[in-house]
């Protein structure tokens, strides 16, 4: 049985992540690069929960990694836009595709994303077809040390 696991890189993340990925396609290998907390991002459902104990380093997990949108301050903007009779965008909506090459992460985010999570000894799953979400699956160990993190119940 595979477990799911959401890690969130993002304003509210609860996990540590990779200073900076290099411009190049190579990942970094996961254990070598810095890595920093992403402060004062503890996720609600988390907050009052209670360890009951450890779970089995040899067990398999699949992980969500969000990416995080461009252009937001354009994104908050845009609904606004199209709504208001007054506004030239008015009425000019975007189709999936167009919502992802103007917001979405771009192809070479998810390409170093996904390197980084297959350096980690993780099988990249999936990506979401907006390139939101890179789904990737290994064992609670290799998950640990991708994510420099304790995982339990």
């Amino acid at each position: 049985m595979v477990d799911n696991l959401s890690v969130f890189f993002g304003r509210r993340t609860p996990c540590y992540a990779p200073k900076e990925l290099p411009d190049d396609t190579s990942p970094p290998h996961p254990c070598t690069q810095p890595l920093v907390s992403i402060p004062g991002i503890v996720s609600p459902a988390l907050a009052h929960s209670h360890r009951t104990g450890a779970i089995e380093t040899g067990q398999h997990m699949s992980v969500s990694v969000p990416l995080r949108l461009h252009n937001t301050a354009d994104l908050d903007a845009f609904p606004a836009q199209v709504s208001d009779p007054m506004s030239a965008q008015y009425g000019h909506y975007l189709t999936p595709a167009q919502f992802t090459e103007r917001f979405g992460p771009t192809a070479a985010e998810v390409t170093r994303v996904s390197g980084f999570l297959s350096s980690a000894g993780l099988h990249v799953d999936s990506v979401s077809g907006d390139r939101q979400v890179v789904v990737a699956s290994g064992t609670v160990d290799q998950l640990q040390k991708a994510f420099n993190t304790t995982l339990s119940r």
